[in-house]
């Protein structure tokens, strides 16, 4: 307040008058700040825990690798329940499943439920990786009954996919892999595989999509 304004009020309204704006004046600027000082402590929060985000599915990503397309690692029923069991060291470590986002933990439960189907399914191994893994995992859904509403063109974009209704797939899966013949053969080890596979990538591509890492960052020109 300036001293036509002090002047202006005290003559008016007294010292009491004064102290009122003064008052006014002191609580107005307390609020702005206290305001500023939630903004700055929110914008700190989300960094930090989007640092934790990065690191926590960066190690998700890490151990989904023996389900990768380009491998010569043999891929069996203990070494699926030997990856599943790794997955759960991760989402009961200090630093992962906490970090999932309701949407992601839904995602991550699927691929779960799918490798314990694989697991339990004895007698498949696949020694080399079958070509055209996208192809075998439609095929498969296909033989399944889906749940209401759920279409096969939605796999072409899965960070579109309804997280809870993916979930619902992934059971259908499950059930349908467990009844596959336990005597093996080509199409049964490919057909585990590229169930496994897709089921993860379905999983990354969420991953990927919640960070926004695939995002293509323009450079300005020197």
């Amino acid at each position: 307040m300036d001293s036509t304004g002090f002047n202006y009020v005290l003559t008016q309204f007294g010292i009491a008058g004064v102290l009122l704006v003064v008052l006014v004046l002191a609580l107005y600027q307390l609020g702005s700040d206290l305001a500023k000082l939630r903004t700055d402590l929110q914008q700190q929060v989300a960094r930090d825990l989007l640092n934790k985000r990065f690191d926590a599915y960066g190690r998700l990503w890490s151990t989904l690798k023996p389900l990768a397309i380009y491998s010569d690692e043999v891929l069996s029923p203990p070494k699926v329940q030997h990856l599943a069991e790794a997955l759960t060291h991760w989402y009961f470590s200090a630093d992962g499943g906490m970090f999932l986002t309701t949407n992601a933990r839904e995602f991550y439960f699927a691929l779960q439920e799918t490798l314990q189907a694989a697991a339990d399914l004895k007698g498949w191994k696949c020694i080399r990786r079958p070509e055209d893994v996208e192809r075998r995992f439609r095929d498969f859904l296909g033989s399944i009954p889906m749940p209401q509403g759920f279409s096969l063109n939605r796999l072409a974009h899965p960070e579109t996919l309804d997280a809870t209704q993916w979930r619902q797939v992934c059971k259908a899966v499950a059930v349908a892999m467990r009844a596959l013949p336990s005597t093996g053969g080509s199409d049964v080890n490919d057909t585990v595989f590229a169930t496994v596979q897709q089921v993860s990538s379905v999983l990354r591509t969420v991953l990927a999509h919640e960070l926004h890492t695939r995002l293509e960052l323009r450079v300005p020109p020197l």
